[in-house]
């Protein structure tokens, strides 16, 4: 009963054997699915913080670009400008301050009025109402400008202070050209949201002032929420969280408070000293569950250093190994009913044989002891029948065969038993290798000397005998990617492999059509047939490095893209600054028309009766003598009225004259000294000193001399009139881009900047009531016009003014 015993055990290990490697195959396709999934999990990850990174940075460059605009630089300058006039800065500051902060959080003051509703807080809501529209979202919930000493100048909405400047932010914005806050809560917008604030710069990189934009994080969760459409798990769930632990935002619960911690050390230990771990299985402690955790950590983006995000993507391990446990349990009963099947089976196919090998056993020993005289009662009839007659007639010719060629017979049967099991070793190792899908060859240390199907199918030769007994370099094109030639680099990867045992590398090999290909190429050293071969493994790199190209061609065309919106940007603001420019010219033009229009009809309206009032005044005067002194008086007053009267007239009469006027060549440098000359003799009573510099040549351009004088006439004489008591006045002429350029600039008071905008316009005056028209400089304006010319000023109170005159030379209205 102990071979029937043997034999069941045997059937038995075999089966254990199988179920062991069945199991040992489920563990090894479980540890490769939880490779699978944490690494793609964490490399999904990665994707969607980079894309966060990404999405921060770009909000970043949105709103420093903003203020690319000179327009916008030049507001904040004078604001600053403003602000500085101001004594005792700090008192003001601290006052308004308080006062700010004191107010309820639904109250808007005065003063908080005028700034939140100045050009610039409109221009910046503007600004919000364009992303909203854009994106679907209000990406910023609030935009605030601060000068340069630290105070709001313009705001979208109410904010909880005036004075920013000791605030983290500004300091580290002004300091380092940028600031990017953590994840906050904003009140007044109601979402979370980071302050992105960036330093303003002019021209030269002289501070202006800080610009702090709310960004609202609305966008973040899209980025998180569609990277998780990627995974199909039903346990799947997704937290952001800070440097510091905090939960920013999970699947459940979206964007949470300050107060939601997540205990990162229990899942990953330091997470800062762990960024290498992608993916891990443990206990979770906090609903103490088996789960696969996946992390990634935020790299930045460009000039973003990133804010030490961590994503975290965990699964409940029972829902991604289910399929291997059912799998399990299914293998575990099959291995149960086979082993009765075999046991049975084997009782009942083998218990006659057993019964059989027991009575050849029994007289087995009795010829051991001599008596060769024993004979097997067994049926003849089988296998088992035809052994036990064959045994009979061994035991008959043992009795003639001497005890030394039995030894001899038994030795000879175990080589060949030997060389059997060697063979079959061998015949096993070559089914694996022309069994096998993946392309599996053998190398001598000079050439292939065997290979698979699958070998020839990645090569493109009909069979494997087409290659074999070639060395790899014959295979391979002349040099590879690094430059070194195929046949010494295969010779070195080969000595290496010898050496070391193992060695993979990446080769690129050659089809028969001739197109290369990348390979991973894993070098083992086996012994066959008394050999010492290489085992050849390839693994095919062409849709790997495939996707790498691709992936590089795409980071390629979005930093066109970016670079395409920057300058399409830049063009439209230009464009906007053109139009602007033209739409004030064409008011102008517009409103010089209907003002001279209406103008000569007041005047001719008016004229007769003024002379009909002067003749009068001349023919009473022959009788003044009669008249007492305060007669006299009045009749003085009302003769200097009347002449001021006309002169109005005459002067809205020219201001209001458009027929064509005898044009000559004009030398702008005798036209000029001619004026200057007659207004030295007005102003005898104030110290004027007047300088001329002129271009090296003679300047002529075509136009009136009377008008052309005219004009720099009344610029000059309002020059004279904004110098108090002394002062210089300089006039410049030159040439640029065929145009005649006359610069007259003076020391006196200055122009405001509201007088600027209204200068030209008819009947405007800055001088006091009864020393000026209004018309000089509009009468000036329509003469330009007439002759195709420009003027225009330039001036800061306090420092003077300088007004600009351009003629096109040769030119003809």
């Amino acid at each position: 009963m102990r071979a029937l015993f043997k034999l069941i055990l045997m059937l038995f290990l075999i089966v254990l054997l199988g179920t062991t490697g069945g199991f040992f195959a489920l563990r090894k396709s479980q540890t490769t699915l939880q490779e699978s999934i944490g690494q793609n999990s964490a490399v999904i990850a990665q994707q969607a913080l980079d894309k966060i990174d990404q999405l921060i940075y770009f909000r970043l460059e949105e709103v420093s670009l903003y203020f690319e605009d000179l327009f916008l630089k030049r507001m904040l300058q004078k604001e600053n400008d403003a602000f500085s006039k101001i004594e005792k800065k700090q008192d003001y500051i601290l006052e308004n301050d308080k006062a700010w902060a004191s107010e309820k959080k639904e109250t808007i003051t005065p003063f908080m009025e005028k700034i939140i509703n100045t050009p610039l807080s409109q221009n910046l809501r503007v600004l919000l109402d364009f992303q909203k529209e854009r994106y679907g979202y209000p990406v910023f919930g609030e935009i605030i400008v601060t000068n340069k000493y630290g105070v709001n100048i313009a705001q979208t909405d109410k904010t909880s202070d005036y004075y920013q400047a000791d605030e983290q932010w500004w300091t580290q914005a002004k300091e380092e050209g940028s600031y990017v806050s953590d994840i906050g809560y904003d009140e007044s917008s109601g979402f979370f949201s980071i302050d992105l604030c960036v330093r303003i710069s002019d021209e030269n990189g002289n501070f202006l002032g800080i610009i702090k934009a709310v960004e609202n994080l609305e966008g973040v969760g899209q980025i998180i929420e569609e990277s998780k459409k990627n995974i199909k798990s039903k346990s799947l769930g997704v937290e952001l969280v800070s440097k510091e632990g905090r939960i920013i935002y999970n699947n459940a619960k979206k964007f949470l408070g300050e107060n939601s911690l997540h205990p990162l050390d229990s899942i990953f230990g330091h997470a800062e000293g762990k960024q290498h771990v992608l993916w891990e299985v443990k206990e979770d402690s906090v609903d103490h569950k088996v789960k696969l955790f996946a992390h990634a950590h935020s790299r930045g983006y460009r000039k973003f250093k990133g804010l030490g995000w961590v994503l975290i993507m965990e699964y409940d391990a029972k829902e991604i190994f289910l399929p291997i446990k059912e799998l399990r349990d299914t293998l575990l009963k099959a291995a149960f009913v086979v082993l009765a099947l075999v046991v049975g089976v084997g009782l009942f196919m083998f218990l006659p044989l057993v019964r059989a090998i027991s009575k050849m056993k029994a007289a087995t020993a009795q010829i051991g002891k001599g008596n060769l005289g024993v004979k097997i009662d067994i049926d003849p009839k089988g296998e088992i029948g035809e052994l036990a007659q064959s045994f009979n007639q061994m035991v008959v010719d043992l009795k003639g065969v001497t005890v030394s060629r039995d030894d001899l017979q038994k030795e000879i049967e175990q080589r060949k038993k030997a060389q059997e099991d060697f063979y079959q070793s061998e015949k096993r190792f070559m089914d694996v290798l022309h069994s096998a899908q993946d392309a599996i060859l053998l190398i001598d240390s000079e050439k292939f000397v065997d290979a698979n199907e699958a070998t020839a199918r990645m090569l493109g030769y009909s069979t494997r005998e087409d290659f074999l007994m070639t060395h790899p370099s014959e295979l391979s094109p002349p040099n590879q990617p690094d430059g070194q030639k195929s046949f010494e680099k295969a010779n070195e990867m080969m000595r290496i492999a010898f050496e070391s045992g193992f060695h993979r590398f990446e080769w690129t090999h050659r089809k028969k059509t001739g197109e290369d290909f990348p390979l991973e190429v894993s070098l083992t050293p086996v012994s066959y047939k008394g050999k010492t071969l290489l085992h050849c493994l390839w693994r095919d790199l062409t849709e790997e490095k495939k996707s790498e190209k691709e992936l590089a061609r795409a980071n390629k065309e979005l930093y066109d893209s970016e670079r395409a919106l920057k300058n399409m940007l830049r063009d439209m603001q230009e464009t906007n600054k053109e139009l602007r420019e033209a739409q004030d010219q064409l008011l102008q033009s517009e409103k010089m028309a209907a003002v001279g229009q209406l103008s000569a009809g007041v005047a001719h309206q008016v004229k007769n009766p003024l002379a009909i009032i002067l003749l009068s005044a001349d023919l009473i005067k022959d009788e003044e003598k009669g008249f007492s002194e305060e007669t006299k008086k009045h009749f003085d007053l009302i003769v200097d009225a009347a002449n001021r009267a006309n002169r109005v007239v005459k002067e809205l009469l020219e201001f209001a004259r458009s027929s064509e006027e005898k044009r000559s060549d004009v030398d702008i440098h005798k036209s000029l000294d001619g004026v200057i000359f007659m207004v030295k003799q007005s102003c005898k009573n104030k110290e004027i000193e007047f300088v001329s510099q002129y271009a090296n040549e003679r300047i002529l351009i075509k136009g009136n001399d009377i008008l052309i004088g005219q004009v720099v006439f009344n610029i000059i004489s309002n020059a004279v009139d904004s110098i108090e008591e002394s002062g210089t006045i300089m006039i410049k002429t030159k040439i640029s881009e065929q145009k005649a350029v006359v610069e007259i600039s003076d020391t006196g008071s200055g122009i405001s900047e509201q007088a600027q905008k209204r200068i030209f316009d008819p009947f405007f005056t800055t001088k006091e009531q009864g020393k000026g028209t209004g018309l000089g400089l509009s009468t000036a304006y329509k003469i330009m016009e007439r002759h195709s010319g420009e003027i225009s000023v330039k001036s800061e109170i306090g420092k003077g003014t300088t007004f600009f005159v351009t003629f096109p030379l040769g030119a003809r209205v």
